[in-house]
């Protein structure tokens, strides 16, 4: 596979040296003299590119759960006793026999449901197309793989652009929803993007640093999201919101085309496959390129490694189910008692929660790396993260603004686990691995999705919260995986069958 001149952005004979070089001590044998490393210019295009596809999620992600509550709030107003213009205030209401309570129960359960439908019409297909794609991108490149999710992505907020504006049936979203999966969806995409930075890092501190900050540019392009799509919603609806959505991913599209470069032969050129693949080779290996994403944990040569990979990756299972769905959980939580918040209230508690963990993942990650491992740092930010599931469950009233603090290095474990994973992995097999890692995302979603809205359903009349005790305890569960992690990283020498060689692997190789 040829490479890419990345290094000649725009016509620049000088534009070859990173804007952010690496440092080549950290694993000096792992990078041919041929092979440039670092973010160019070229390769910092790919930069507007993700912040066009999340700013799009985060305005979906806040959009559809509040207009399918406003379509069954006028559907199950229409009855002699309630007008459209009736605003029912379920907070106000502590009789629980009353027939308006009774309606805003079904409201938020018809809401559940459907949030279960969404999530099932996305995430089924999901896991195969992430798989397949992001496999594929060690063969077909990290620039086809990131044409199908966007395309994917037009396709959803499309649908949903036109359900919103014609006032057609919620099915039409499920199909998009479905369409969007086939191509991968976010997963996929984070897949790639997350290996777009390996292929041009090296693994240690600086590939950390690098996957976190991307964390970050997702977290604070979410956070922008959320701030003005609240007060998009109250002037404007719901169509212009996902027109301007549907806009962005466009544009993205376009800068994907004309200026990002493809990084994925580096990875050959890092990696043992160094050879020219003739095309019937390219074909056979693209055809076992999705089975490679599992064998990380099944057929590795080095027992030990395998065995931290899977402890790594059921640490991730267990932490990620609750981190993904908490955000939709917190929105239907808080339209509901015992808050009843606006679309705008609800904006400036995520945009406050998400910025606050943004800022810390970057700033902690960094201060923390100083003088900790990564696993440590993971295992900090899970104990900080089950105290913040237990706040919020409990909370009522000005409580419940604790939690945006609480919850700022909930999401540190997930980086952490990444970049230890990846460090594991030989340079050219980085794409399948994260195929796996994208596929257990997406697992962990559905499951999430489905088991936190049915939870949140059969315990509104108990306890409103009691769902994120729940996520308290996977991650309590994940926690347990990540110190048996840190038991086999110390103590357990890692042996190589292939080479014969005996080495000792470290938790920041």
């Amino acid at each position: 596979m040829e490479l890419e001149k990345e290094g000649e952005p725009f016509g620049s004979e000088n534009e070859s040296t990173p804007l952010l070089p690496e440092n080549r001590d950290e694993t000096a044998t792992e990078v041919p003299s041929n092979v440039e490393l670092g973010f160019t210019l070229r390769r910092c295009m790919l930069l507007p590119v993700i912040l066009g596809y999340f700013l799009e999620g985060g305005m979906f992600m806040f959009l559809l759960p509040q207009y399918t509550q406003h379509v069954f709030k006028e559907k199950y107003t229409r009855h002699d006793q309630f007008s459209l213009n009736t605003t029912y205030n379920a907070c106000a209401n502590v009789n629980q026999s009353d027939p308006e309570y009774q309606i805003y129960l079904k409201i938020q359960r018809e809401t559940a449901k459907w949030t279960i439908y969404y999530a099932i019409a996305s995430l089924v297909p999901t896991i195969v197309g992430n798989i397949v794609w992001a496999s594929l991108s060690d063969i077909l490149g990290r620039k086809f793989v990131l044409y199908l999710t966007i395309a994917g992505a037009i396709v959803s907020i499309g649908s949903f652009a036109l359900v919103a504006n014609y006032k057609l049936s919620l099915y039409y979203i499920i199909i998009g929803k479905v369409l969007d999966g086939l191509t991968g969806s976010y997963t996929a995409f984070l897949a790639m993007m997350f290996t777009y930075t390996c292929d041009i890092t090296v693994a240690g501190k600086s590939r950390t640093i690098a996957i976190v900050f991307m964390e970050l540019l997702l977290g604070l392009t979410v956070t922008l999201a959320s701030m003005y799509t609240g007060y998009f919603i109250e002037a404007a609806g719901f169509f212009w919101p996902s027109f301007m959505a549907t806009c962005l991913l466009a544009a993205a599209f376009l800068i994907l085309v004309i200026f990002v470069p493809e990084t994925s032969g580096i990875q050959h050129q890092r990696g043992s496959q160094t050879e020219q693949l003739t095309a019937s080779a390219r074909v056979k290996r693209a055809m076992l390129s999705t089975i490679e994403a599992f064998k990380f944990y099944f057929t590795n040569d080095s027992k030990v490694r395998r065995l931290k990979y899977i402890l790594l990756i059921l640490g991730f299972l267990f932490l990620t189910i609750p981190y993904l769905n908490r955000g939709s959980m917190e929105i239907l939580y808080q339209l509901g008692k015992p808050f009843c918040w606006s679309s705008r209230k609800i904006g400036w508690f995520a945009s406050l929660k998400i910025s606050i963990a943004s800022v810390f993942g970057v700033a902690g990650t960094y201060l923390l790396q100083r003088c900790m491992k990564d696993d440590i740092i993971a295992m900090l930010g899970t104990a900080i993260g089950i105290a913040s599931y237990v706040v919020e469950g409990f909370a009522h009233g000005s409580i419940i603004w604790l939690v945006p603090v609480l919850s700022a290095p909930t999401g540190l474990p997930i980086p952490m686990i990444r970049s230890l994973m990846s460090a594991l992995t030989p340079a050219d097999k980085q794409g399948a691995l994260f195929a796996s890692i994208g596929a257990v995302e997406t697992l962990c979603a559905l499951i999430g999705s489905v088991s936190n809205n049915a939870i949140y359903s059969a315990t509104l009349t108990i306890m409103n919260g009691f769902v994120f005790e729940i996520m308290a305890a996977f991650t309590l569960i994940g926690v347990i995986f990540l110190v048996a992690y840190i038991f086999v990283a110390r103590l357990m020498k890692d042996t190589d069958s292939r080479d014969d060689i005996t080495i000792t692997v470290t938790a920041d190789q």
